[in-house]
């Protein structure tokens, strides 16, 4: 992405790959499950001692720069707050008035504030303040042009901030840290940071919205009903790639993902087990699986004729496998409607041969 000077999509590792070397070194945090409950593709950070730093990075922001950061966050406890990041040192760690700029979860059972900060050094913060949940994924966005700050959340702008100290503040490169405030020693963070970016442009806001739905990735919407394609399954699990889900009432189990091939299968007790691909390009999909239920299904038609074929997926006394020669007898209410001859145990391959339910 035109004018990027850092990207971390944490897919295994701190690597910045947007070309410009700012890798973080990590000092504790751990990899995770990201948004789409994919392993190792998201870091979590312990909120007591968890951060990222790169001491002299190759970009340089000052008060009278545009920029803009972006990431996705979970933060894990409302009722302590931490720095999502910084840039910048204070007063007394070297020069003064130098542009400064972080993010932060402030929590409290009634009160979850996320600000974005920014000042010079030694003067007061400068705040677009907004709320925040705690335990879901968000997406944050803040840009800063013509001393203007403005925040948004999810793709929608939330808050904005005039930024006063605009004749004095100086631009330099400065420490970067993920998880923790400047003086490492208070305010780490607890919870997830995923795709972190930073740009030294004003993001548009259409690249804004682009950006959330990018990194949101498409809805994978699985619908499981029984074999007459009705019927919803409650409860089947649907395995996509190795994240498991049940469906709820209405047969539904919904995913996030990002484009690709993904297996999924999905299995029900009595039921045949399905499998297949997600094939996840541009846009939301739906697979519907309809599950092979265990029934009776006749041929011939006429009761009264004198030979009936009856197939079944499965067929036990007790907890015995039926054999060959065992009789099948239906009834109506009480009624004895036919005895049949247990002929011929399929097996898998033949069984899909001859189309036997």
């Amino acid at each position: 992405t035109e004018d990027i000077v850092a990207w971390y999509p944490f897919t295994g590792n701190t690597n910045d790959l947007s070309g410009n070397a700012n890798d973080l070194t990590n000092y504790g945090a751990t990899l995770t499950t990201d948004r789409f409950g994919i392993s190792n593709s998201a870091y979590l950070y312990d909120g007591s001692s968890n951060y990222m730093e790169i001491m002299t990075p190759s970009f340089a922001i000052g008060g009278d720069s545009s920029f803009s950061v972006s990431f996705w966050m979970n933060k894990d406890n409302i009722i302590t707050h931490g720095w999502i990041y910084h840039s910048g040192l204070t007063q007394g760690q070297g020069g003064t008035d130098r542009f400064c700029h972080f993010a932060e979860a402030l929590g409290d059972p009634n009160d979850e504030v996320f600000k974005w900060r920014a000042n010079e050094q030694g003067s007061a913060w400068q705040n677009a303040v907004a709320s925040y949940a705690a335990n879901i994924w968000e997406h944050w966005v803040g840009v800063y042009e013509n001393y203007v700050m403005t925040l948004y959340k999810d793709g929608v702008q939330v808050a904005t901030k005039t930024f006063d100290y605009t004749p004095n503040t100086i631009t330099e490169a400065m420490p970067f840290r993920l998880g923790t405030n400047y003086l490492i020693n208070n305010y780490f963070f607890g919870g997830k940071i995923d795709d972190f970016g930073l740009w030294t442009k004003a993001l548009t806001t259409s690249e804004i919205i682009d950006l959330f739905n990018a990194s949101s990735g498409y809805q994978v919407t699985f619908t499981v009903t029984e074999n007459d394609g009705i019927t919803p399954i409650e409860n089947a699990e649907v395995d996509l790639d190795g994240d498991i889900k049940y469906t709820d009432m209405n047969g539904e189990a919904i995913y996030m993902r990002h484009p690709g091939t993904y297996p999924y299968s999905v299995t029900k007790e009595g039921y045949i087990s399905q499998t297949g691909n997600a094939e996840v390009v541009d846009e939301d999909i739906t697979i519907d699986v309809e599950m092979i239920a265990p029934y009776f299904e006749f041929e011939g038609g006429d009761p009264s004729a004198p030979l009936w074929t009856i197939y079944i997926s499965s067929a036990k006394i007790g907890n015995e496998d039926m054999v060959a020669g065992d009789q099948i007898a239906i009834f109506d209410a009480d009624l004895l409607v036919g005895l049949f001859d247990l002929f011929q145990i399929c097996t898998p391959e033949n069984q899909y041969e001859n189309d036997l339910t």
